[in-house]
């Protein structure tokens, strides 16, 4: 290993540290990623990825201490911002975390940032099992999803929510998106997700020849109890829309012809 031949290699310990984090279990990197940032105090990106190491290893003060640094650096950083709401969720101190997230809206610069920012502040609501509070998190996640529609993290907490809620949840306009995208002739891929128990996440990608979102290779799934989801997501070749969406009876309800189809629930 690079670390024990070069002990006092900053760069070594840290992508150590991260390979523990990422491939390991999170929180395996936290001594080599404390060394790094010993070796090279200034090094922002040290830091920051000491401080989530530090809360998956059940240290969150030690987090709140890089992110001091880090705000100090750069006071509008979202990023950080949600970092600190993280290990605020995870000490379960609600409303320093709802305060973190709400620092993190106020200083998004884009639209990704801002409806990232508003679904971590609505789960941190809806983790608070206050049904109360559940319209609050509905309107914050509408807006979240109105800024983003390509996020699937935010459909899945949207009809999480929903069904909490007893809704429906609409997804006329995401039809409509890609509709006009086709009618404009827009180059459109399909992208598949099989997620697999055994194998994990699998992902194909189709040309789409005609509606979607009947693909071509649709017979490539089988039927297996291992398979625990098939999803689709649409995006153009540069990858600015990305949607999620029931296959079957939406489109039928739509009246498009059916070509082979993969059969799958959202």
């Amino acid at each position: 290993v690079l670390t024990d031949q070069q002990p006092e290699h900053a760069a070594a310990h840290y992508h150590f540290g991260r390979t523990l984090d990422a491939h390991v279990q999170r929180g395996k990197g936290l001594k080599h990623l404390l060394k790094a940032v010993s070796l090279d105090p200034q090094n922002s990106l040290y830091r920051f990825h000491l401080a989530h190491s530090t809360i998956h290893a059940g240290n969150p003060d030690l987090a709140h201490t890089q992110l001091d640094w880090l705000l100090k650096q750069s006071p509008a950083n979202v990023d950080y911002f949600c970092t600190r709401g993280f290990a605020f969720r995870q000490a379960e101190r609600w409303d320093e975390a709802e305060a973190a997230y709400q620092d993190a809206i106020n200083a998004s610069q884009t639209s990704t940032d801002r409806a990232r920012a508003l679904k971590y502040l609505a789960q941190t609501i809806m983790q608070q099992e206050d049904p109360q509070q559940w319209e609050v998190a509905w309107k914050l996640l509408e807006r979240a999803w109105a800024l983003h529609l390509s996020d699937p993290t935010i459909f899945g907490t949207r009809k999480q929510l929903a069904e909490k809620l007893g809704r429906s949840i609409q997804i006329d306009k995401p039809y409509k998106l890609i509709r006009e995208r086709l009618e404009l002739g827009d180059p459109i891929t399909v992208q598949v997700y099989r997620i697999d128990r055994a194998k994990g996440i699998q992902v194909y990608y189709y040309g789409v020849p005609g509606w979607l979102p009947w693909v071509e290779g649709g017979d490539e799934f089988e039927t297996s109890e291992q398979i625990e989801d098939v999803v689709v997501q649409s995006i153009d070749d540069e990858g600015n829309l990305r949607l999620l969406f029931p296959l079957l009876e939406k489109t039928r309800q739509m009246g498009l012809e059916p070509g082979r189809c993969i059969d799958a629930v959202v």
